[in-house]
């Protein structure tokens, strides 16, 4: 199909200027060409996160770029840096350790040397007592009395020397063997704090190269710039980016920018693809952002009264100052611990608290949390409770293109449950009051619930014809379906020569065969078609491929080369969809530290559910390449990319990757030995 001429839209000249592709689906044409733009600092590998300053968003990038940043400095200049940019507190290098041998003698050498300075205290003291007579003994002799002076003072000078030595913690002495090894563990630690102090300047460096230029000028020219510059301890540098960056609000109207940081804390919404952890850290950057514009949370009187009359201290103007400025505090944790809750996960679990801390309320019981940590570790007590009902792949219900998965058994519970309610249902009327049994041939109950159904003597000719005439429509309807089936297999091949430019859809076919031995049916699992209406995917293989879903709720994988450790279940899997149902009993792993997928060769390609990826990976979607970007380079993995093909699938191709390792496969295992190895 032709597109449009110059300067149109859609099915025009293609993205960009007019030297683009003239057909197809387009984006703004003619002069409107744009592209996104991303800041980059210092570091390539770090594009996107920098730190800046004078926009809203500023603050929230401040706090994800300290993430990134952090696992950039551990990968390439330790774990000891890392963590400490972390925790926000600076690593010591551990002292060397003096050895053990020596340490092991220490008791019984300390009590020897207090010891002998003990006696040798009193032998001074004695000496000096001694010398005192002396002098006071001589009689006009000015030069033996200047003596014995000079010699009480050099005793008295080491009795205090003596007293002093005994409060020192003792250095057990060492043998010629112990002392190399001293020597070397006080080199290595030497070695330690160089290569530590080493990798803080390199941090530093990666940190202020984050820095845009204009928040770079803004450091300089803080006070404490010197101070910090000369230093290089990236934590300080840290609180000085954050102080500088809290406090500038551009050229934005003051009531504007009070209004617009107080709405981004009440409307902070917790994402469910989050941990509580991460929401809780958000949630204060909001709140350290709002606060530096001059936004007080502590400021509602209501809330004062009720820290009052939760602590039973009387009227809040009785307080002293030192106790309002505590109920101030207080008030503003509660507050913000409410808030916290009251924008938590839309999710079964967080809507749980929410019920509960309002019917305990009602209740007269007041289970809110007091602080904002207590509020965090409400949630996370939640989630670990029912951490257990969500993690069993077995026991959970999944979707696959529109297959709905339920456990094993599940139609028979619900038939029960069906039957429980129709028999306990004594109230309502009797919808077959007139209707007439066909076995006992009296009226208000039909045949399949007549008193009589089953007792010896009981059934006549007709139930007996019933039964034969049941199993002749099930044998004509088992031939009826496996002629179907020879239908579907040709309109496959036919579809397969169909247009590539035709809009594809796709559905599961499952024919499954009724066994009719005895009365129960079992519904024996046969084939699963891949059907493509209006589309071809001939170049594309399915099996070899891996697609990402976002309407599948469960993971399934059909290659034995894309997979290990294949292993049974210990509860079934049962794909529905609207062509039947798959029964699936294996279980494979992906890859290391990532959680199991369902296995089965019957299936039709390997299918990664968006829900488990994004539970372990940041997934962000390219519009302009028309892909899934699934971020794994934080884990110094290579990111994967699912690209859009003419159907309207993201598919990502292991082989086109030589360093893709999300799924760890049998054969690339293999590559580095022969085969008398593997053998």
């Amino acid at each position: 199909m032709a597109g449009r001429s110059n300067n149109q839209g859609r099915g025009g000249g293609g993205r960009g200027d007019s030297n683009r592709a003239t057909g197809g689906r387009g984006g703004r044409g003619g002069n409107h060409h744009r592209k996104p733009t991303s800041k980059v600092g210092l570091v390539k590998e770090l594009e996107g996160n920098v730190f800046d300053l004078g926009e809203r968003s500023s603050a929230d990038l401040m706090r994800t770029t300290q993430i990134k940043i952090a696992h950039y400095v551990g990968h390439h200049y330790g774990g000891d840096t890392m963590k400490e940019l972390q925790t926000r507190t600076e690593f010591v290098v551990p002292p060397a350790e003096y050895p053990a041998l020596a340490v092991a003698r220490k008791p019984a050498y300390e009590v020897m040397h207090k010891e002998e300075l003990s006696d040798n205290i009193q032998m001074l003291e004695k000496k000096m007592i001694r010398l005192e007579g002396e002098i006071k003994a001589i009689v006009a002799d000015p030069k033996a009395e200047e003596k014995l002076e000079e010699e009480k003072l050099e005793v008295k000078h080491a009795i205090a020397k003596a007293k002093y030595e005994l409060t020192l913690d003792v250095v057990v002495p060492l043998n010629e063997i112990e002392k190399a090894d001293w020597k070397k563990a006080k080199d290595f630690h030497n070695q330690q704090v160089t290569k530590h102090h080493t990798s803080q300047q390199k941090a530093f460096a990666v940190i202020i190269g984050q820095c845009t230029t204009r928040l770079q000028d803004k450091l300089i020219e803080d006070a404490d710039w010197e101070t910090i510059n000369k230093e290089q301890k990236p934590l300080k540098l840290y609180k000085l980016i954050e102080k500088v960056v809290m406090t500038q609000t551009g050229d934005e109207y003051e009531a504007a920018s009070i209004v617009d940081n107080l709405l981004s804390v009440l409307t902070l919404k917790m994402p469910n693809n989050v941990s509580c952890t991460q929401g809780y850290e958000k949630f204060n950057t909001r709140v350290d952002v709002a606060e530096s514009v001059g936004v007080r949370f502590d400021i509602f009187r209501p809330m004062w009264e009720y820290c009052c009359e939760v602590k039973k201290l009387g009227e809040y103007d009785s307080l002293t100052a030192a106790e309002q400025d505590t109920i101030r505090a207080e008030s503003k944790e509660r507050l913000l611990a409410y808030v916290f809750i009251k924008n938590s996960k839309n999710t079964p679990t967080h809507e749980q608290v929410r019920n509960n801390l309002v019917e305990a309320f009602i209740a007269k019981r007041d289970e809110y949390p007091a602080t904002r940590s207590d509020a965090l570790a409400l949630l996370n007590k939640y989630d670990e409770k029912n951490k257990g009902n969500n993690q069993n792949p077995a026991a959970s219900e999944g979707t696959a293109f529109a297959q709905k998965g339920k456990k094993a058994g599940g139609k028979k519970d619900a038939a029960a449950a069906k039957k429980q309610g129709d028999d306990g249902d004594t109230d309502k009327k009797n919808p077959h009051e007139k209707k007439e049994c066909y076995v006992c041939n009296k009226k208000g109950h039909i045949a399949k619930r007549c008193p009589n159904r089953g007792k010896e003597g009981s059934s006549d000719d007709s139930s007996i014809s019933s039964k034969s005439s049941s199993k002749n429509k099930l044998k004509e309807l088992e031939k009826t379906m496996k002629n179907a089936f020879s239908q579907i297999k040709a309109t496959i091949e036919e579809d397969e020569d169909s247009s590539d430019d035709e809009q594809s859809h796709f559905q599961f076919l499952n024919m499954s065969l009724m066994n009719t031995d005895q009365a129960s049916l079992q519904r024996s699992h046969d084939r699963v078609v891949f059907k493509q209406s209006n589309g071809k995917l001939s170049k594309l293989n399915l099996r070899k491929i891996i697609l990402l879903d976002n309407q599948s709720t469960m993971s399934l994988f059909c290659n034995t080369k894309l997979v290990t450790n294949i292993r049974g279940s210990d509860e079934p899997l049962t794909l529905q969809s609207n062509g039947g149902s798959m029964q699936v009993t294996q279980l494979a792993d992906i890859g290391k530290d990532q959680p199991p997928v369902w296995f089965s060769t019957k299936a039709i390609t390997n299918i990664l559910s968006l829900k488990d990826v994004i539970h372990l990976y940041e997934v962000t979607y390219d519009c302009r390449e028309q892909c899934f970007i699934v971020w794994r380079e934080d884990r110094g993995l290579p990111n994967m990319m699912f690209r859009m093909h003419s159907s309207g699938l993201h598919y990502y191709d292991p082989r086109s990757s030589e360093d893709f390792s999300f799924v760890s496969t049998v054969e690339s295992n293999k590559l580095p030995f022969t085969k008398r190895q593997i053998l």
